[in-house]
């Protein structure tokens, strides 16, 4: 084996070696997903993890739930928050907190990486209502984890990663093509590996792999890797207003046909961002 076909093996198993996700949180997901909810129960699980807690009553506090007076216990934010946020913000925390202990390289920029994650989850959500896509449940997290093959390269592939990043910053190549000339895949399949390991639905699974060649849906509707694809091209195309603020500036999102409900889903993004700003705070 050459030392190209070397280095490609050795990204495939570091992203079939990624942490498994913290195992409160995928209790608490999975309690979310049954048809009778027992919030009670929902509340408890949350008590028993400090982080889960604080970061309810973060959420619950914040100006988009708070009606007035702190809210100080957990079963009182939880049927505040919801079914819709509680499922939202679990995934976000599970996924998210999967590598707040490692240790990354100086050149990797991981809250900007953080912050652009979480702004595309968000605008998915939103345009997965807005569009009425079939996978509408699976926007979220397709989202939040499309880019996390980048992150697996530069923790596992430090200096290989470096070198793309290098590449990309120098000549404006697309980082796709920096990435499949030095390693020999791309940070997409990566991503998608990772979630298969996470035994994530598979419409995650496929969303995020094909996120910058997307799928054609033989239904008709819209396929989850076209809108993956559109909304991280529309939080890259913010820049830094995204990470440094927590207003969000006008702009359009470049969907032909789509355009009324576009503009819904941006309305809907720009009012619910500085809540979905917490999960990075």
């Amino acid at each position: 084996m050459d030392n190209y076909a070397k280095v490609r093996e050795r990204a495939i198993i570091a992203a079939r070696s990624v942490p498994p996700l913290p195992h409160k949180a995928v209790q608490v997901l999975r309690m979310l997903t049954m048809s009778d909810i027992d919030f009670g129960a929902v509340s408890k699980a949350i008590e028993s993890d400090p982080v889960l807690t604080s970061r309810v009553l973060q959420v619950a506090n914040s100006s988009a739930f708070s009606r007035g007076g702190t809210i100080v216990s957990v079963r009182h934010a939880v049927p505040l928050l919801g079914v819709n946020a509680l499922r939202r913000f679990a995934i976000g925390w599970s996924v998210l907190g999967v590598f707040t202990r490692l240790r990354m390289p100086k050149f990797w920029l991981h809250s900007e990486f953080l912050v652009h994650s979480t702004a595309t989850a968000m605008l998915s959500d939103e345009l997965a209502r807005a569009l009425h896509v079939r996978e509408s449940d699976a926007a979220y997290v397709s989202g939040l984890i499309h880019d996390i093959g980048k992150l697996i390269l530069a923790f596992y592939l430090p200096n290989e990663y470096f070198t793309v990043m290098h590449t990309q910053s120098m000549t404006g190549r697309p980082l796709r093509d920096c990435e499949m000339e030095a390693i020999g895949i791309d940070h997409a399949e990566l991503s998608g590996i990772a979630a298969t390991q996470w035994k994530l639905p598979q419409p995650v699974c496929m969303a995020v792999q094909y996120h910058h060649t997307p799928l054609l849906d033989p239904t008709g509707g819209v396929p989850l890797s076209l809108l993956v694809s559109k909304a991280d091209g529309f939080v890259n195309s913010l820049g830094h207003s995204v990470i440094e603020s927590e207003g969000l500036p006008d702009g359009v999102l470049d969907w032909p046909g789509c355009e009324s409900q576009t503009n819904r889903a941006l309305e809907a993004f720009r009012a619910s961002w500085p809540v979905s700003r917490l999960l990075v705070a």
